[in-house]
């Protein structure tokens, strides 16, 4: 019995000290779709959330993605209708041929460094030690307008309300009334606006991981 007892309590201790679950290696990244002959990413110097997906149309037939090396060539760097760039640096652009019906459309994306953006990532984990919870990613840049007016939210899918703040530097922990929701995906909804512009508005879906 005391043996049962033991073991019983060694299963439990071992459960309570486990090691948060590690971080993925997919932190965050911003989703493209090449919806244009040539699509322009911004990059900052310092960005949190440097990864990138590409995503080609969805009513492609087939696709080859590529990038140049010098010398006129290009080296291939693969079919999936999605691509995935774990950071732009050094990349520089990223070609698409895009097969459909015959033809055959080429677009490209084009990485540059800005000391402006705008950035949502669409994946988060909590269990980062510097995190301080799922937010946008804004710099108005050294160079800039100011930022005039910042407003966004986090609802669940089915619209409850869950967070909501005009701060840049708050950010939603993943709690609803102080309550661990859990993983899943959830809406968000930000306006931004800069000085002697037009106000933006984004709007989409992320993926709490953890």
């Amino acid at each position: 019995m005391r043996l049962l007892l033991v073991t019983m309590f060694c299963f439990a201790m071992t459960g309570c000290l486990k090691e948060p679950p590690s971080v993925p290696s997919i932190p965050g990244q911003q989703t493209i779709l090449l919806d244009a002959e040539v699509v322009e990413v911004c990059q900052a110097l310092e960005n949190e959330f440097d990864n990138y997906e590409l995503q080609a149309p969805f009513w492609v037939d087939s696709v080859e993605w590529s990038r140049p090396v010098g010398g006129g060539e290009w080296e291939p760097l693969g079919t999936d209708t999605a691509l995935h760039l774990p950071t732009s640096q050094g990349v520089g652009s990223v070609r698409c041929l895009i097969h459909w019906q015959g033809d055959t459309i080429i677009r490209t994306a084009h990485f540059y460094t800005c000391y402006r953006f705008v950035m949502v990532p669409t994946a988060f984990d909590r269990w980062y030690s510097y995190s301080t919870g799922w937010k946008p990613v804004i710099n108005p840049g050294l160079l800039g307008p100011e930022l005039e007016f910042l407003h966004w939210q986090v609802r669940s899918l089915d619209g409850t309300l869950l967070f909501e703040t005009h701060s840049l530097e708050d950010g939603w922990n993943g709690r609803d009334d102080g309550q661990w929701i859990g993983t899943g995906t959830f809406l968000y909804h930000i306006r931004v606006k800069f000085a002697g512009e037009d106000e933006l508005v984004f709007t989409g879906m992320f993926v709490m991981l953890g």
